[in-house]
């Protein structure tokens, strides 16, 4: 089930990796409501089935961006009835909510097609260097706007770092460290071996609430990047889709 045997010769399978954009999820000039948001991760998941016909593993991670800044305007408007909650953990959030959208999703198309495979979401977590430079000097936009006079009250009383958005207006900043080591990839490994599709380091491939080498705790943003998953040949396959385009292999 690891790989092919084909005439007494095993061949290794690669793992292509594909990377859904939070833009590609809730896409400009939409209101971005949940059924639109489904809408547009069927349209995104095309390739994924030709990727599987073809003989890859296939990893899948997304962006959060437009999703993040919804829920943290959910969190502003609100702050007055419930407890407001971190970037860490509405991040950690997504990353459930959303792998469950991809999930299901791809669940169906694969019901269509009669193809078997399973799909499993892992919540995931990154190791950063504590000493990386952003966490000291967040530049990361995340959130509503704010007007200038909001700013010092915001800052005071939220213990937040707000920078201008040239042309936007005001808005929070959080750190975005480099990702140094994903925590659950002995995980994420044993499952894609076994040939089962991992939905994983959802929000752009790093967990908000990162660990730093010392076990201290940061919340800190992030944007979307694409992911390389290696072989056990050594070599690497790449997937970008963006919306309803179909993937590209590098």
């Amino acid at each position: 089930m690891l790989d092919l045997e084909i005439a007494g010769v095993r061949m290794l399978k690669k793992t292509a990796v594909v990377a859904l954009g939070g833009n590609a999820i809730t896409r400009e000039f939409e209101e971005g409501n949940i059924t639109q948001q489904f809408e547009n991760t069927r349209r995104s998941l095309r390739s994924v089935i030709e990727l599987l016909k073809l003989g890859y593993r296939v990893v899948i991670t997304h962006g959060n961006g437009p999703q993040v800044g919804n829920a943290l305007v959910r969190v502003e408007e609100t702050r007055h009835l419930v407890p407001p909650l971190p970037l860490g953990v509405i991040v950690a959030d997504l990353e459930g909510g959303m792998g469950y959208m991809i999930e299901q999703c791809l669940q169906n198309k694969l019901n269509e097609r009669g193809l078997r495979y399973p799909v499993a979401t892992i919540l995931t977590q990154v190791l950063v260097d504590k000493d990386d430079p952003s966490i000291l000097n967040p530049t990361k936009f995340v959130g509503p706007f704010y007007k200038a006079e909001q700013v010092p009250e915001l800052e005071e009383k939220r213990g937040w770092k707000m920078r201008e958005d040239p042309g936007r207006g005001f808005r929070r900043v959080v750190p975005s460290p480099i990702p140094r080591e994903i925590i659950e990839k002995d995980i994420i490994r044993l499952l894609v071996q076994q040939n089962i599709i991992v939905i994983a380091a959802g929000g752009g491939g790093r967990q908000r609430s990162c660990l730093c080498r010392t076990g201290q705790r940061y919340r800190c943003g992030g944007s979307d990047h694409t992911h390389r998953c290696r072989s056990r040949s050594g070599k690497f396959s790449k997937i970008r889709s963006k919306g309803s385009l179909p993937g590209q292999t590098f």
